[in-house]
């Protein structure tokens, strides 16, 4: 990929995209189970390999696995393992993991370190927000606006996010 022009590497990484993409879309009921497996640990391979073609639907995807204890492992494996700081990919997969285990908390404590950066804050709540994980981004949102590390424009987008979130949350205390 390295000696390809720049063109030829934007075409060759659509249709990567594009590959990747009918993979997910392949519906389970059709698959073996051997078949899902292969699936999964193929596409868990990539957002090790190539950050570049890891998108939101490819994490979405994963993270929607990490019901599994041992597929979960692997993740918070690969992002205990990664260097710092930890991939965009690596960390938004193991957030929305951890969010789709109900692990808010440990959403937090993760992000701590990142207070140094407020736009990958910005970008893990934004990433919770996508993908409709309503009270891990209430926790998460409500504890980093209260350190105050964002600007007005980014608080103002955090805020309009939790009052959604508020709203389709199944917490009625919230709602008001």
């Amino acid at each position: 990929l390295l000696k390809l022009e720049d063109a030829k590497k934007q075409r060759l990484k659509a249709y990567l995209q594009q590959a990747l993409s009918k993979i997910i879309d392949l519906p389970p009921e059709q698959l073996s189970p051997e078949l899902r497996d292969k699936r999964r640990d193929f596409l868990f391979e990539q957002i090790q390999t190539d950050q570049q073609i890891s998108g939101s639907a490819l994490i979405y995807f994963l993270s929607q696995l990490a019901s599994d204890d041992v597929f979960f492992k692997k993740i918070r494996d690969l992002f205990d393992h990664s260097p710092s700081p930890t991939p965009t990919a690596i960390l938004h997969l193991f957030i929305s993991a951890l969010a789709r285990r109900q692990l808010p908390q440990a959403i937090v404590k993760v992000l701590q370190d990142y207070t140094e950066r407020p736009i990958q804050i910005k970008a893990a709540l934004d990433l919770l927000y996508r993908q409709q994980l309503w009270e891990a981004l209430l926790l998460t949102g409500t504890h980093f606006l209260d350190q105050e590390i964002f600007n007005s424009w980014q608080q103002r987008e955090i805020e309009d996010w939790l009052l959604i979130a508020a709203e389709k949350s199944n917490d009625p205390a919230r709602r008001s």
